[in-house]
């Protein structure tokens, strides 16, 4: 029987800070003409502090790009969310590797997954930027199933889907994606490079990696 692993997409199959930056570009070449020059390193930092690798809410974000930049025809909060959910998953970049691990493991006959807390239109469409889809197995959005991680539900609903009851999940936050996963009878693996520190509180996962390149080893497929 196949083996599955499933993978986190923000952050994990993306490179969050480098989309961030991606946006900020697309999002100065757009709204630009209504501020006072910027350099484009600045709208980054600032985007960057408020996008927080994807965790801050987005409704927060928008009020703060709204308040902070220099407005000489101020935009509504709307018209920069509306921007945001049009334009933003074009913009994300994949983790280095990404595409070779998941070469490696289509060719090992592993059976590949995601699970994704988030918008389902916008998550659809970052998977459809990315050019993964015809990889994937199983696609689970929070939006879609009505249970988000860490909750273990949405976790079993992919593994449901795959008619399994074991397998890896790969992803960068320590409780979502790590503590949800083991909770949920899966192996996690944590990305550890995703920015987030770990928890005083919560036992250090048996797996971890720094990239993405470090998979195939730890399966023993290299």
């Amino acid at each position: 029987m196949s083996q599955v692993i499933l993978f986190d997409l923000d952050n994990t199959l993306t490179d969050r800070p480098r989309s961030i930056s991606a946006f900020a570009q697309c999002f100065l070449a757009h709204f630009g003409p209504a501020m006072e020059a910027m350099p484009l390193e600045e709208l980054d930092a600032i985007m960057q502090e408020g996008d927080q690798l994807g965790y801050q809410p987005k409704s927060h974000m928008f009020v703060d790009l709204y308040a902070r930049l220099p407005w000489l025809m101020v935009p509504s909060v709307d018209t920069i969310s509306d921007f945001w959910y049009a334009e933003s998953p074009a913009c994300m970049q994949p983790r280095e590797g990404m595409q070779a691990l998941f070469d490696t493991l289509h060719k090992a006959d592993y059976r590949l997954g995601i699970i994704t807390n988030g918008d389902a239109d916008v998550q659809n469409k970052t998977l459809d930027a990315l050019n993964v889809r015809h990889y994937l197995d199983v696609v689970v959005i929070s939006e879609e199933v009505g249970a988000r991680k860490p909750e273990s539900a949405i976790f079993r609903a992919a593994m449901k889907a795959l008619d399994s009851d074991s397998g890896w999940y790969v992803g960068d936050h320590p409780i979502n994606d790590v503590v949800g996963a083991s909770r949920a009878g899966l192996t996690p693996i944590w990305l550890r490079s995703g920015g987030h520190l770990w928890p005083e509180d919560q036992a250090l996962p048996l797996y971890q990696i720094d990239q993405l390149c470090e998979i195939p080893p730890l399966l023993k497929l290299t």
